[in-house]
This record gives structure tokens, sequence and C-alpha cells, in this order.
């Protein structure tokens, strides 16, 4: 079974990616894209608070704040992680909401609430699934409300099996676990993610835009795939 939490790399991945870094002060500050970040690992019991600084867009040259520019949450500074450029402070628990502050160079402030979805789990029940017919799994917590996305993803033990289920409807309670994404996976033991997402417009931003994003990521479950 691979080891990675693969929400970690697929969550991430419209957030995180770019090819290099600069220096906050050597671009127009006006073009500078943010991105706000609470997301609840229940594996760990840590709420992760995170942010994001691109020139133009999400997919522009990553940033890192040169002083007097600096990011908050809560008034705590948020330190700077230089191995994948971005910025993160960890909370022990379920954090519900962060008021997060970026000041940029020039002193223009901008201030940006994420507030923490609501919970989601596995109910427990489910330790074999087959691979020949569909599934329709019935997750603990709210139904879907407006804008939120629920995901769930089967890590097999290949290392190209990895399946991706998705839930946008509002209202809906279960999410429909297919069969023709079922049969990809082994006759193994498989690690099945939970994840309640939300993904929206920051409230203060400059020209360039941003994001708010909330995510709460559920217990792992380990079930077994027969045929």
């Amino acid at each position: 079974m691979k080891k990675h939490f693969l929400f970690v790399a697929l969550g991430s991945l419209l957030i995180f990616t770019s090819c290099n870094k600069e220096d906050s002060d050597t671009v127009d500050q006006d073009k500078i894209y943010a991105s706000y970040v609470l997301e609840y690992n229940s594996n760990q019991d840590v709420t992760f608070a995170r942010s994001n600084f691109h020139f133009s867009n999400a997919f522009g040259t990553k940033l890192e704040l040169v002083s007097p520019a600096e990011i908050t949450v809560d008034g705590d500074i948020i330190p700077f992680k230089q191995a994948l450029a971005y910025y993160e402070k960890e909370y022990n628990g379920v954090k519900n909401s962060g008021d997060f502050k970026y000041v940029d160079v020039d002193g223009n402030t901008f201030n940006n609430t994420v507030t923490m979805v609501p919970s989601i789990d596995f109910d427990g029940t489910l330790d074999t699934i087959s691979r020949s017919s569909n599934y329709m799994l019935t997750w603990v917590g709210d139904p879907v409300q407006t804008g939120e996305v629920v995901t769930v993803t089967i890590d097999g033990a290949g290392e190209n099996d990895t399946q991706i289920f998705t839930q946008t409807g509002v209202g809906a309670t279960d999410i429909n676990l297919t069969q023709n994404q079922l049969q990809n996976l082994g006759l193994e033991n498989a690690t099945f993610y939970i994840r309640r997402s939300k993904n929206m417009d920051a409230q203060e931003v400059t020209s360039a835009g941003g994001k708010v994003i909330a995510r709460y990521d559920g217990q792992p479950s380990t079930v077994y795939v027969e045929p």
C-alpha cells in the first residue's frame, strides 16, 4: 500500500504548481495572486493554515514575501516552507475559521476569512467491496452544500490503480463508486480516503485575484477488494 496521503498531492496541485520562485518585491504588487487555505486532517488531528503567492495567476511564478510584506492568520505569523515555496502553520484539532491578513511591500492590506467546511467521515461499516458492481457509499456528515465537493479516493497497492470519485450534487448524502472504475483495482486491501472541500473567490484581492479554500479530510479506511 502506498504510504502517502493522495489528497495532499491532488488537492494542492492547482494551488502550489509552478517551476521556480522569486522575491515578492521584484514584481508589480497589484499582480500578486494569493490563495488562503484551511485544511483539517483528522488522521493527524491537525489543521493546516496555508497561503501561497504567485505572480499574475494561480500558475505563475511562486513568490516569497519580502519585508515589510507578511502573511498572518488570526494574528500569528505563517512561516515560509522553503522546500515547497508556500506558507504553512499547524494548529492542533479542528480550527473552525481563520482570518488571513496579507500585507504587501507597499503596505496594502488584504483581509480574507476561511471558514472550515462541515466534518465528513466513513461510517465504519465498509470492510469489503466487490469490483464487479456499483457501490453506493453513504458518508457520516452533512449533505453536500452549495459550492462543496465530496471526493472519495481509493488507493490500491499498484502504482496506477488510484481511483477518484466525486459528488457535487447539492443535498446529496452518498456517492456512487461505479463498477467501471472499481474494476481497475487489484484483489487486495485498498485505502479509502474521503474529503469535503469548498473553493471560493477571495474577498479582498489584487487585480490578479485569489482563492479561499476549506478542506476537511476524514479518517482513512482500509477495505478489501474482492471479485
